[in-house]
């Protein structure tokens, strides 16, 4: 009975596309890759109802996931990868676009795909040569779930001895915010005017939250 089940939750999938699955079948689906023969959905519904959703699910400690019966040590730490496998996906996927950018958009999207996953905050810079080819990406500061330190010195040390002329922040607001604060304007004018000095541009600093993005450089 469970094999019949997978296999119409995963036709499901194929048929229609990963976002026709609720919460829960999601995770199911999820579970799948630790529980090779029982019935997952069981376990699905009880971390839901034990964390209140997909997202709390996964933000839950270890020790947090192994209260719910029947989550042992290896669906445990499945379940803590399951962001990440997202963001790996998301990055890896656009490789294509990985190494020659021609817009400041496609640079920002980038940067979600990048900071996709994290529910803390974090900043990172993403390095490019003259022709917009991406050098390197590089974390330059990591918070808390409501603010982030980006440091001027790992920066310059990021662009140190390589072909960078042209570089991207970008940060992430996992509590929803997507306006910029008044720090994040102010970070950005020290770094623009530090990375002048050194010869580097700033093509922009983006805030970025779930899927969309703002930027911090005031306009003109």
């Amino acid at each position: 009975m469970a094999a019949g089940h997978r296999r119409r939750v995963m036709k499901k999938v194929f048929e229609n596309g990963i976002d026709t699955l609720l919460e829960h079948e999601f995770l199911e689906l999820c579970l799948f890759a630790v529980y090779k023969r029982c019935d997952t959905n069981p376990l699905a519904h009880k971390l839901i109802e034990r964390f209140g959703n997909l997202e709390a699910v996964c933000n839950a400690s270890v020790d947090e996931l192994l209260d719910v019966e029947g989550i042992g040590p290896a669906a445990a730490e499945y379940i803590k990868l399951i962001p990440y496998i997202s963001k790996g996906y998301s990055i890896h996927s656009s490789s294509r676009h990985k190494n020659k950018f021609t817009t400041k958009e496609s640079m920002a999207e980038r940067c979600v795909a990048l900071l996709k996953g994290y529910n803390h905050e974090v900043a990172y810079v993403l390095c490019f040569d003259n022709s917009l080819h991406l050098l390197k990406e590089v974390k330059v500061g990591e918070g808390g779930t409501g603010s982030v330190e980006i440091n001027p010195r790992k920066i310059v040390e990021a662009v140190a001895h390589t072909p960078t002329t042209r570089i991207m922040i970008c940060h992430n607001h996992p509590s929803g915010v997507r306006l910029p604060s008044y720090a994040d304007m102010e970070i950005t004018k020290s770094i623009e005017r530090l990375l002048n000095s050194i010869g580097i541009e700033l093509i922009d600093h983006v805030v970025v939250s779930d899927d969309e993005y703002v930027s911090c450089v005031p306009m003109g």
